[in-house]
């Protein structure tokens, strides 16, 4: 039996196969997506009898899309492969990528269960949702607190429809605000725009001329000659 183990990074994936004797039979660095992987592991030539790897921020779609490629993808809980990890010398991802095989070939990890891509669909909607709202409460907040500097008191109970009505009735208060903000942004942009004008502009030489402004004798000409 062959055991192939993987060191998950953003860009790239460290892969090594042992055998059931524990040798080594394969390392190689691959890109961290599905299609490279499963070629990787094809080309072998070998059944693959596990397939490891931590847990980690790809979890899921590695091991979907491994397991749709018919492997038996093997999670492992992540402080405990830490723990093992940090007992070895050479910190590298090829031999973490090797350590991580002979624990799943010892067996002495606990396995995770990864969720199934609908809950991972559920959760990244109800993720969104709760940044939209803070951002839509801190948004309130900041209106409440500018128009509170000018001597606008809202009620503590509003409604989301009724505080931007009240806010587009108070406009008038953060003209002055607005403004200055407008101007200096407008201004910016004319420096910058300077600024570029200057640095496209031809060097030109500030050095004087020689011998300007008296007179200087000139070599005389063939056929002729003169002062200047």
């Amino acid at each position: 039996m062959f055991y192939a183990a993987l060191d998950v990074s953003l860009r790239s994936v460290a892969v090594c196969i042992i055998d059931d004797d524990g040798k080594g039979r394969l390392e190689r660095s691959v890109p961290s997506d599905v299609p490279g992987l499963v070629r990787f592991l094809n080309e072998f030539g070998e059944p693959i009898h596990q397939v490891g790897r931590e847990a980690g921020p790809l979890t899921q779609h590695l091991t979907y899309g491994l397991r749709e490629a018919g492997f038996d993808v093997v999670c492992m809980e992540a402080r405990q492969v830490a723990a093992a990890l940090s007992a070895m010398r050479n910190k590298t991802d090829k031999h973490d990528a090797g350590d991580i095989a002979q624990i799943l070939r010892s067996g002495w990890y606990s396995r995770v269960h990864v969720k199934s891509v609908e809950s991972h669909h559920l959760r990244a909607l109800l993720t969104s949702r709760n940044v939209m709202q803070r951002s839509c409460i801190d948004l309130e907040n900041e209106i409440r607190g500018l128009l509170k500097m000018f001597g606008v008191k809202l009620p503590m109970r509003l409604s989301r429809a009724a505080l931007y009505a009240a806010a587009k009735r108070h406009a008038h208060a953060l003209d002055r605000v607005v403004e200055p903000e407008g101007a200096g942004h407008a201004a910016d942009e004319n420096q910058g725009a300077s600024a570029r004008h200057r640095r496209r502009r031809p060097k030109t030489c500030c050095r004087p001329a020689p011998h300007v402004g008296r007179r200087q004798r000139v070599p005389a000409q063939i056929g002729g000659g003169g002062m200047t």
